[in-house]
């Protein structure tokens, strides 16, 4: 059974209920459409007390219907189906928490930051030092550089030092960056 709750106030003349089934209604225009996003979830501009405002409907169903007692920051498709806004499919979670539900429940596989590993070679007054990383800002940490001078450093074909430090990428032909291009 589908059952309805108020969003918001009616200050405006606008009323807007949501269901359990994840369905957004207007005392305008009836049940709304709702597009999805560049990220597949499904969202709306609402006018609520005057002032329009952009939701995820998955976080509307999740406000009226579901509590939070811990005060978790984000809501969880069960399914892993982004656009399936029912309150039996979704559930309050923090990030650590879906990052897990990915895993363990829907099967993804890890790529344990492939995109990331790369081998790095750094140079500090003509020693050597190898340093292979999950990612630039672990290895800028460990060795007290900011990441984007060592980013900066391997992307450009002038610029190789840094405050005495050189670095230099070793060729991994497993290693694709996210833009698909081999370094």
């Amino acid at each position: 059974m589908e059952l309805w709750n108020n969003i918001g106030s009616s200050v405006c003349g606008n009323a807007y209920c949501v269901s359990t089934m994840g369905r957004i209604w207007s005392s305008k225009d009836g049940v709304l459409k709702t597009p999805l996003n560049q990220n597949g979830y499904t969202h709306l501009s609402l006018d609520i007390d005057g002032k329009w405002h952009r939701h995820l409907v998955h976080r509307i169903v999740a406000n009226s219907f579901i509590p939070n007692p811990f005060n978790k920051p984000t809501v969880n498709h069960k399914n892993g189906i982004r656009n399936d806004n029912r309150i039996e499919n979704l559930e309050w979670a923090t990030s650590k928490e879906q990052n897990l539900h990915s895993y363990q429940v829907l099967n993804r596989k890890s790529t344990e930051n492939a995109h990331r590993r790369k081998t790095i070679i750094a140079y500090r007054d003509g020693l050597p030092i190898v340093v292979e990383k999950d990612g630039i800002r672990e290895m800028g940490r460990e060795l007290g550089v900011p990441y984007q001078a060592i980013q900066r450093i391997l992307k450009s074909r002038r610029d190789k030092c840094y405050f005495g430090w050189h670095f230099e990428l070793l060729h991994d032909p497993k290693w694709i960056s996210k833009s698909g291009l081999t370094y």
